[in-house]
């Protein structure tokens, strides 16, 4: 997988609540032959990179079968729409 290299900085850190964001992902995995979707919604650091979100997600929010298979399906959306 691609990722692309972020053209920005990060938001600076600070002791607000602002500093964190809830996303929704949607990741759909394809390995041994089985195809899985699930989403999460999470609470992320303000700032947190597309790669490094993917990261965590690939690492942590795919079930262990499928973890190492093939992204054919990844998105974040805001959790919260306003």
């Amino acid at each position: 997988m691609t990722t692309p290299t972020p053209t920005h900085a990060p938001a600076p850190a600070t002791a607000q609540a602002a500093d964190t964001v809830s996303v929704f992902v949607l990741i759909t995995v394809q390995n041994h032959g089985q195809i899985a979707t699930t989403g999460h919604t999470l609470t992320i650091a303000s700032g947190t990179t597309h790669a490094d979100l993917a990261a965590h997600v690939t690492a942590t929010c795919i079930a262990e079968d499928m973890r190492g298979g093939v992204v054919l399906h990844y998105s974040v959306h805001p959790a919260v729409i306003t």
